[in-house]
């Protein structure tokens, strides 16, 4: 599509000084993986966009990532851009910052062939900055990964509408979610992101098996640990319940969270502090006299997420167990960077978490090596105040919740297996998640989203 053909509505009338302000937010604060492809000038690129709703490491970033290695692989060059809504101005950029957005996005490489958006469905709509009823266009693609039974009806509506050509999901689970709301099954697509392989590297095996030979001692404790934000959804609360529960003060274990906030402009002494108060609340309802954090080793907090994917990778594999906790997740990928490293992993069984961990144990007949401790679970709606902020939800989605003494018991259970490297389950991860196993639902996707002289231009 030409750029004649489309006028991005809030672009005229902006000063060249305020499109160079703009462009200066664009890239003030990159993407801390390092992957921000900045555009090059001209029309030569064809006009494809990855855009992705953060500059720091988050799932949607993640999925975002891979989304665009794929692209590359298959010789479209691309522009993978980070942006979400603090970073732009407000006092400069009101109401219009979207359209402000695409409208230097445009005149930077050209309308685009295809917008991606890594977010819900929701943000995409407003990254394309245009009604969907009088939609005209590049295909926009959402690439989502929602963590609903249902979704909303503004969303079904969203997800049905001319904006969308489809809506590109990570995950069985979040293709159900959707379809049990009303969006067309057709207009959903499952695209698996390559998280296990093209920019990112997982433990050389090698090295799994020398941390799973160390023996467990009081010097060089059992450890635990699990990722993610510190909200409900999340069951980080839980866990700490599980394992002062089952775990006592002369056990040889440790547990660490990586967290960050879940509240926009929480600085880390704000945010410390509210976790603080969380765990005296959990303290005096577990009737512990002197709560053990943070005057005992046994439990660890870290802070923020300014580590890089890769980081986080390398974290994960150098740990004895892997814990996941949430009530439900899109994908979850923490655990499968867990399991595609030989970790050990105790787990809740709800949402795309069960389904891969059903898909492992179904593909490998031979299960004695794995130390999988699923805990079960039960389902309940959604917490009223997400269904208020979030447009995504139905009332009618549901979370998996469960009792967190089988949470601990499982984390017992592992314990005393020692520490195990999962040969198995590491091998069959890695390939589910590599590029050649995810790329033919991007090719297949692109064939029936772009042109015929765009597909030969692209060689699908």
């Amino acid at each position: 599509m030409s750029d004649k053909e489309v006028t991005p509505v809030g672009y005229e009338g902006r000063t060249p000084g305020e499109m160079k302000t703009l462009e200066e937010q664009f890239y003030s604060s990159p993407y801390s993986g390092g992957y921000v492809a900045k555009p090059a000038p001209g029309y030569d690129v064809h006009g494809f966009w990855h855009c992705f709703g953060t500059h720091q490491r988050t799932g949607y970033a993640t999925h975002a990532v891979a989304l665009h290695g794929m692209l590359q692989k298959l010789g479209i060059k691309t522009n993978l851009v980070p942006h979400r809504n603090v970073d732009i101005d407000i006092d400069k950029f009101p109401e219009d910052r979207y359209d402000m957005l695409f409208g230097w996005m445009k005149d930077t490489v050209g309308y685009p062939h295809v917008l991606f958006c890594s977010y819900p469905p929701d943000l995409a709509a407003e990254m394309s900055h245009t009604d969907p009823a009088r939609h005209v266009g590049p295909p926009v693609i959402p690439y989502c990964a929602f963590e609903g039974t249902r979704c909303s009806a503004f969303t079904r509506d969203l997800c049905n509408s001319p904006l969308f050509r489809e809506v590109w999901v990570v995950s069985d689970f979040v293709k159900k979610g959707l379809v049990a709301g009303g969006v067309v099954p057709v207009r959903v697509r499952v695209v698996r992101p390559p998280v296990c392989d093209g920019l990112w590297t997982m433990t050389p095996v090698d090295d799994l098996k020398k941390r799973a030979s160390r023996p467990v001692t009081a010097e060089d404790p059992f450890i635990f640990a699990t990722l993610g934000t510190w909200q409900k959804r999340k069951g980080i609360h839980d866990l700490i319940r599980a394992y002062f529960t089952a775990f006592d003060r002369t056990d040889p274990v440790k547990l660490v969270i990586r967290t960050s906030s879940f509240v926009t402009n929480f600085t880390i002494s704000q945010f410390k502090g509210a976790i603080l108060e969380d765990l005296a609340k959990i303290a005096q309802e577990l009737g512990h006299d002197s709560f053990p954090y943070p005057n005992s080793p046994r439990l660890g907090l870290e802070l923020g997420t300014s580590l890089t994917d890769q980081e986080v990778i390398d974290w994960i594999g150098s740990l004895d167990c892997y814990v996941n906790p949430s009530y439900g997740e899109g994908l979850g990928i923490p655990h499968i960077w867990a399991k595609a490293q030989g970790v050990p992993m105790v787990s809740t069984t709800y949402g795309a978490v069960g389904d891969l961990l059903d898909e492992i144990g179904n593909a490998a007949a031979d299960r004695s090596e794995a130390v999988d401790w699923h805990v079960p679970h039960q389902t309940k709606p959604v917490d009223p105040e997400i269904l208020k902020i979030a447009l995504m939800f139905d009332e009618k989605s549901e979370w998996g919740v469960y009792d967190h003494l089988a949470l601990g018991s499982s984390m017992m259970s592992a314990f005393k297996m020692g520490r195990k490297y999962d040969h198995k389950s590491a091998e069959y991860v890695r390939n589910a998640f590599s590029i050649d196993a995810c790329l033919p639902a991007v090719r297949e996707g692109l064939r029936e989203i772009l042109s015929p002289e765009d597909v030969a231009l692209w060689n699908l």
